[in-house]
Formats: C-alpha cells, sequence, structure tokens
C-alpha cells in the first residue's frame, strides 16, 4: 500500500491527511473485522440452509488476501472522514488538555464507527457478507473473485454518495 495524496482525497474537500494517516496505520488491525464478520455470518446462516460451497472454502480458511477487500475498507474510511471531517481536525494545539491523547481518540471513533457501519450495512445489504466471502475466496485468474471485488466497488460507489443524509445509504 502507498499512502498516496492523490489516492486517498475521495471527494471534494477531503483535506484531513492527519486523519487518513490514523486509518492507514490502523489498517492490518481493523482490516480483518470485514472478513471475520461475514464469515461468521455466512457460516450461521449454513447451520440453517446447509453447507455451500463456498462455505466449505471459507470454512477451511484462516487468512485472506487483503487486497481484496481493501477498496470496501478505504470506501468506508472517506465516509468516515466525510461525516467527521471537521470534528477531527489535527488539534491546533497537541498537550493542551494533559492526558489528551488526540490520535488514540480518532483511532477509537474510527474503529468504532467502522464496526458500527459494517454492522448496519450486513443488515440493511445482507448480499455484501456473500460478495466479502466470493471475493477473498476465488482469487484471479477464477472471474468470480474480481467480480465481487467489483460489485462491492460499486455497492459502495452507490451507498456512499458523499452526503450528510445517513437514512439515505
Amino acid at each position: 500500500m502507498t499512502k498516496d495524496k492523490r489516492y486517498w482525497q475521495a471527494f471534494s474537500g477531503d483535506i484531513n491527511e492527519y486523519v487518513y494517516t490514523i486509518q492507514y496505520e490502523d489498517y492490518w488491525d481493523t482490516i480483518w473485522y470485514i472478513y471475520g464478520k461475514a464469515k461468521v455470518a455466512y457460516l450461521d446462516a449454513e447451520k440453517i440452509v446447509g453447507t455451500t460451497l463456498l462455505g466449505k472454502i471459507i470454512s477451511n480458511n484462516d487468512s485472506f488476501d487483503h487486497r481484496t477487500l481493501r477498496s470496501t475498507y478505504y470506501k468506508i474510511a472517506d465516509q468516515f472522514r466525510y461525516l467527521f471531517a471537521e470534528e477531527l481536525l489535527t488539534p491546533m494545539f497537541p498537550g493542551l488538555i494533559p492526558g489528551h491523547d488526540h490520535r488514540r481518540y480518532v483511532s477509537s471513533k474510527w474503529f468504532t464507527f467502522y464496526i458500527e457501519e459494517l454492522n448496519r450495512l450486513i443488515k440493511k445489504h445482507p448480499i455484501i457478507i456473500k460478495k466479502i466471502l466470493t471475493a477473498t475466496a476465488y482469487l484471479y485468474p477464477d472471474k468470480r473473485g474480481p467480480q465481487a471485488e467489483r460489485f462491492l466497488c460499486d455497492y459502495f460507489d452507490m451507498l456512499y454518495t458523499f452526503t450528510n443524509n445517513k437514512e439515505a445509504l
């Protein structure tokens, strides 16, 4: 992953490199949640509907290629920066409040948002569970994986139109 300024500016006014840097540094701690949440939900559903080929593949995998979910991760990260941009601006006077660690505060707020947002989206749009797992289970040259990645990318573009109206999502 490269931290390229052109890449992370996802919307007009996306100038908070401080928050982006925190999201970038927290990537490995958070990317697993997308896969783990989808895997648990899918395998729980299989207890009712029966075992599928996808279920067999993911139940035998304890790892995945993180690159298959990178776009999904960054779409959620972009939405976080969009919704909380003003609130999370770099503190003008670091250390002004004794014992206040602004980086830890932003990281905690980001991770909380990330978990709540994934839970909300999975509940409202359960198809993303299967697409997340298909993207991770079927790597290129199998077309199913890249097609699922493209679906997720397009789906999140549709969901996140960068408005402050959370009800529209």
